[in-house]
């Protein structure tokens, strides 16, 4: 419950065009939400983009 409760906050944050996917750029855009994101592990998730870019 509460991981899924930080990503609807993360999204409800980030999603700038509501399509219910987060873009390379939302993410740059919003980093400080995911910098102090647990789901991001506090941004630790965020040095290496590549291995997400399937799913980006």
């Amino acid at each position: 419950d509460i991981a899924a409760d930080e990503v609807d906050h993360l999204f409800a944050a980030a999603d700038d065009d509501a399509d219910d996917q987060l873009s390379f750029l939302e993410i740059l855009d919003h980093h400080d939400v995911f910098v102090g994101s647990e789901a991001t592990d506090y941004g630790d998730h965020l040095h290496n983009l590549d291995r997400f870019e399937d799913e980006l």
